[in-house]
């Protein structure tokens, strides 16, 4: 969301409407020019462009770890209070890396949401622990409000796509939305230039 408010101010002329959601959406019926997805797998038919990537981290309050502890291994997590997202209606396991491996947990989740911003402000209430993207933790870090665990263990980082309703006309106000929102995400490496239909 700061990203858009940035883009509104630097380009007011061009409106912006917001939906947060994570249900299904035909773009092309209900008239909306993109929708941004942040996912580890595109579905297919999916026509994308990269604008970046994300990194999963796992977060709490100093004063939730100064009650229940610092868990100091992914398995030591079922022993917390933990908030976690859910992906239409499912609930989705945390991945870790151990030992070069990626490792799935499906945990219990004390809190659930579809929607990192609302995992993280439940979890700077003291109220568990939590998994959200660096760019959703970012601030409650910076201001040393939550801090990072696990971090011997990262998490597979995710794509972060704009999918698009067709691979044909691109509007110039979606082109500089994309353009924007890949110059301020990209990060190393990352092919953010290419749009591409997946397929089955």
């Amino acid at each position: 969301m700061p990203l858009l408010l940035e883009f509104s101010r630097i380009y007011p002329a061009i409106t912006l409407a917001t939906d947060f959601t994570d249900s299904p959406q035909n773009l092309v019926e209900e008239g909306k020019d993109l929708m941004v997805r942040i996912t580890a797998r595109l579905e297919p038919g999916d026509i994308a462009h990269k604008l970046g990537t994300s990194r999963l981290q796992v977060i709490a309050t100093p004063a939730y770890l100064a009650r229940h502890g610092q868990p100091r291994h992914p398995a030591e997590l079922a022993g917390h209070a933990l908030l976690g997202y859910t992906h239409r209606g499912v609930v989705q396991p945390w991945a870790f890396r151990i030992d070069g491996e990626v490792e799935t947990f499906y945990l219990p989740f004390k809190l659930q949401a579809n929607n990192g911003e609302a995992l993280a402000a439940a979890a700077a209430q003291d109220l568990g622990i939590t998994s959200v993207p660096d760019f959703v933790a970012e601030d409650y870090l910076r201001d040393h409000r939550m801090v990072t665990l696990l971090e011997d263990f990262t998490p597979p980082d995710l794509g972060v796509y704009a999918l698009l309703p067709s691979n044909r006309y691109m509007p110039h106000r979606v082109q500089a939305l994309i353009e924007f929102l890949a110059r301020r995400m990209r990060c190393p490496g990352d092919d953010s230039d290419e749009t591409k239909t997946t397929t089955a």
